[in-house]
This record gives C-alpha cells, structure tokens and sequence, in this order.
C-alpha cells in the first residue's frame, strides 16, 4: 500500500513540474487576442453612432481616444510579457526521469521498506505510553517549580525523584535524592534509594558515589538488605569474589525464605561460588519462585528502566561484549533467567575468550544453565 502512495506522489509531483514546460502559451495569446476584438467591436459600433448622428463629434473623439489607449496597452503587455513560446522537451524529459528516480533513490537509503506494520493494539499500547510520559513530564515540572518555593519540602523531593526514576532521567533523579539528603541526613532510606539511582544511571556499575552512599545506608541502619546487596556487587566487579561471597551470603542468611531478592541473590552467590570453587548446593535450599515484579514497585521501575535503555542501546551497538555483560547480571537481578543467558553467550561470543570476564561469564552462564 504504501509503494502505491510513494509512486503516486512522485507522479503528481513530475505531472506539475513537467506541465509548465509542455504548454504553449497558447491561453495568454487566446485572451490578448479576444481583449483586442472587443475593442474593434467597440470602435466599429462607435463608428455606427457617429454616422446616425447619435453622439456629438466631441464625444465620439474621446471616446475613440479611450479604446484606441486600451488598445496600445494591451499590445504593449503583450510585448513586454515574458516568452517562452515553444516546449521545452529535453528538460521536460529529464525532469521526468530523474524525479521519481531521485525519489526511489533517497527513500532506499533514509526510509525503512522493509519495517512492518505496527498492529493496532501496539499502536494504542504506544499512544497511551507517550501520554502517560507526557503526563509525568508535566508533573515533574510542576513538581519542581514548587519546590522551588518550598525547599524544605522533603516528601516533595523524593516524589520528584521517583518521577524523574520513572521518566529514566535518573542524573535528576540522583539529584532530587541529594535534596532529600540534606533535608533529612538521617534517613537510612535516602542514601540507598541514592545508590540504586547511581547504579541503574550507570547501566549496573557501581561507582565511587554509589558504593559511599550504600556505605553510608549501611551505618545508619545495617539490616537494609539494598545496600548490603550492591556493597557485594562491587566488590565482584573488582574481582574481590571472596569479599561478594561473603557479603552475598550474609544478606542470604538474614532474609527470609519468602523475600523478593532471594532468587537473584541465589544466582550471585552460584557466580561468586563457581568463581572461588566452593560447593554452596547444600547452603542454598530451592526457594518459592516468585514473579520479579514482587520486588519493590520504586526498585522495579528503577531497575527496569535501567535493563530497557541498556538492552535498547545494545540493539544499536551490537559489538559491546562489556555492555551484554552489565545486561546480563542485570537479567539475573531480576529473575529473567532465560534471557540472562542469551544476554551471556552474546558477551562470550565478543569478549575475547582467555581474559578473566569470559571466565566469569561462563561460571555465570553455568550457573544459569542448571
């Protein structure tokens, strides 16, 4: 269907184009032409009143002055018109041939051919997507004119951030969170949720002012699972697999069976093992399998959002064994095991197979596998 609109476009937009250049000026001298009669008719009935002695001499005089005027007028219009009297074909042929060419040519290279039609239930899904953003784009900006005028607000400043989380501007989010901070130092809360911004920012890698803020989670409340949890995780990106282990293990034993984080944190403590060569089977009983979205509604939107635009990049730059990698332990986070594992043999396939992060990703693909 839409080849059929392209190529009608093009032939409507060569028809206007080639028109011109076709035609004769055949209607110009048509009108030119008949304006002249009129006048002739004019002055002959002119001439027939004067002999019946209808009108005075005087009159008849300027009368015929008058016509004879407009007669010199429209010959001095004609003169003075541009020609362009014989069709130019060779031009009109190029242009032919060379427009709905051109046209096939750009559209080959800047459009999609080949994209399917989007069904309609996507379509709406994408409508009510996109309103949806736009309503949180609104209430952000509001949000923060208030705050604005009211910078003690500190309820105000982590709603903020939770918008600007689910809008995945996390930077602002990160931002809103240290308000927050400076409002309330000693809400154990903050910095964690703080850390977690930082880490989905920064496609699952824990930085320097992350790894502070779980710290600092840490000493105002050791029983917060988050920190404890990513505190590990940097140490395994560093290759400290015993201290991870450690760590990982610690926040094992203290949880309960039924908590959200179990499955994911199975998964790390299976990686860091194989990694060390220990055999955890025994300490690691089967856990209830649980839907990823019974995580926190905050976390699961931070986290999701984080997999998404990684997993959205990756389908642009193919080539970054480092960047399936971060997606895959972001998979295993949130219990999507059978695309952890694809998301793992694409990094095995571009990393260079001898270095330590093919080593790790096949212990972790391993530990998936079973």
């Amino acid at each position: 269907m839409i080849w059929i609109i392209l190529i009608a476009l093009a032939l409507i937009v060569t028809a206007i184009l080639v028109a011109p250049l076709v035609r004769r000026d055949g209607a110009a001298i048509t009108a030119e032409a008949g304006e002249l009669a009129v006048y002739r008719s004019q002055l002959k009935e002119l001439d027939e009143e004067a002999a019946r002695g209808a009108l005075p001499a005087s009159e008849v005089a300027a009368a015929r002055l008058e016509i004879e005027r407009r007669m010199l007028k429209t010959g001095e219009a004609k003169t003075q018109r541009s020609p362009r009297r014989e069709r130019n074909l060779p031009l009109a042929l190029a242009i032919a041939l060379l427009v709905p060419l051109a046209s096939l040519v750009m559209y080959s290279q800047l459009g999609r051919p080949l994209l399917p039609a989007q069904p309609l239930a996507d379509r709406a899904d994408a409508a009510q997507a996109a309103q949806q953003h736009q309503s949180f784009q609104l209430m952000a900006s509001r949000l923060a004119e208030r705050l604005a005028k009211e910078p003690n607000d500190l309820n105000g400043w982590k709603l903020l951030a939770r918008t600007y989380a689910a809008l995945d501007r996390q930077e602002e989010a990160a931002s809103a969170l240290r308000r927050a901070m400076a409002i309330a130092p000693d809400d154990a809360g903050l910095p964690a949720l703080l850390g977690e911004t930082l880490v989905f920012a920064n496609d699952g890698l824990v930085g320097t002012e992350a790894q502070a803020a779980f710290e600092k989670s840490a000493a105002l409340d050791a029983d917060q699972p988050a920190p404890r949890f990513y505190l590990a995780l940097a140490h395994a990106q560093k290759g400290e697999w015993q201290k991870a282990f450690d760590g990982w293990m610690t926040l094992w034993e203290m949880s309960t069976e039924d908590a959200p984080w179990r499955e994911s944190l199975r998964a790390q403590l299976a990686e860091a093992a194989g990694k060390l060569g220990i055999d955890v089977t025994s300490r690691l009983p089967d856990a209830p399998k649980r839907d990823p979205d019974g995580l926190s509604g905050d976390q699961m939107d931070m986290v999701r959002g984080m997999v998404e635009r990684l997993a959205s990049r990756l389908e642009t730059e193919p080539g970054d064994g480092e960047g399936w990698l971060r997606l895959a332990r972001a998979r295993v986070v949130l219990g999507e095991r059978a695309a952890a594992i694809a998301a793992y043999e694409k990094a095995l396939a571009l990393i260079d197979p001898r270095s330590a992060e093919a080593e790790d990703a096949r212990r972790a693909l391993e530990a998936q596998r079973r």
